[in-house]
């Protein structure tokens, strides 16, 4: 008995060829320009997270000047100067104790807010990593994501944002795919696997997300970052702008290493991706022709290739996080 997805196995190589070809910048702008109508029509949630985000961030590259201010103000009874200075002078002027009560205040505004003093603030989110290691287990993550950088109070206002942001922006997408198909000539299904256009819809609909917040918002953000870290590595160092240079020149070699890492990133995700489709399309085809199946007595063959499918959905996933 032939396989069953093998007469469509030609023509859909020829429908997803482009997909398997290297995405180039222009395209990469192309993707972002058509998937902007999604994120647009919530432009209130957008702003609300990008303002939470960059004020987060802001009180993050802060959380050095305490510790500086401590040892050279309140310990060394060095006199305030530059923006601590211009900040706290006013308020307590020269006084150790007024400097070091104002410094506790801000240490305690930091943790309610952000939810960190020292090191790296812990994740929040919303994600359960429950839906096994597969293209649809992720994506099922990504279309519920609610993630925050911070776990203090802006880290939780974040979360409900961006679970409402992504929902919002998945299910339009969804619609609008599956509206697509419906409007969509006949003889495109001569050529679509059934259960590669459901894992279409909903699995890679969920992508808009990542598109957003990886494709628009992480770029904007690491720009942010990198000036003010500049700033406040000018104002730390200001008597010593080799660290400030140093610090500069690193910025090419890391742009150069993210580009390579995000092609090949790419590369992966997508095989990734269509891996995840296969089997999803090998399972339908053969539960719609399981009459024909068990007719002719190949439930161990058929149940083989589907378990063949899985496997390399699998193996693509373990790929793609060793990246």
């Amino acid at each position: 008995m032939p396989d069953i997805a093998a007469p469509r196995d030609s023509r859909a190589s020829v429908l997803y060829a482009d997909e398997h070809k290297p995405l180039t910048l222009r395209e990469a702008w192309r993707v972002l320009v058509k998937s902007w109508p999604f994120v647009s029509r919530y432009r209130r949630l957008v702003a609300l997270k990008c303002a939470l985000v960059f004020v987060s961030l802001t009180f993050f590259l802060m959380t050095p000047w305490p510790l500086k201010i401590v040892i050279d103000n309140v310990i060394d009874g060095h006199p305030l100067t530059g923006v601590p200075g211009a900040i706290l002078t006013p308020m307590v002027g020269d006084s150790r104790s007024g400097i070091l009560v104002a410094v506790s205040l801000f240490l305690v505004l930091t943790v309610i807010l952000i939810g960190m003093v020292h090191g790296e603030a812990q994740a929040l989110g919303t994600n359960v990593n429950s839906g096994g290691l597969d293209q649809a287990g992720i994506t099922a993550n990504d279309a519920n994501d609610g993630g925050s950088l911070w776990n203090g109070l802006f880290g939780y206002l974040e979360s409900r944002i961006t679970i409402d942001l992504t929902q919002r922006m998945n299910q339009s997408l969804r619609t609008a795919v599956y509206e697509r198909f419906l409007r969509s000539p006949l003889a495109l299904y001569a050529d679509q696997k059934i259960g590669d256009a459901v894992f279409r819809v909903m699995y890679d609909s969920a992508s808009i997300g990542p598109v957003f917040y990886r494709g628009v918002l992480a770029p904007v953000m690491s720009v942010f970052m990198f000036v003010m870290a500049m700033i406040v590595l000018s104002f730390q160092f200001s008597n010593e702008p080799v660290i400030v240079v140093v610090a500069v020149l690193f910025l090419p070699v890391i742009a150069i290493g993210s580009s390579l890492f995000g092609r090949a990133l790419r590369d992966q995700s997508q095989s990734m991706r269509e891996s995840g489709s296969d089997v999803m399309a090998a399972f339908e085809e053969r539960v719609a022709q399981v009459q024909l199946i068990k007719a002719f007595g190949q439930e161990a063959r058929e149940t083989a290739v589907v378990d063949a499918a899985s496997w390399q959905s699998f193996r693509s996933t373990l790929r793609m996080l060793a990246i």
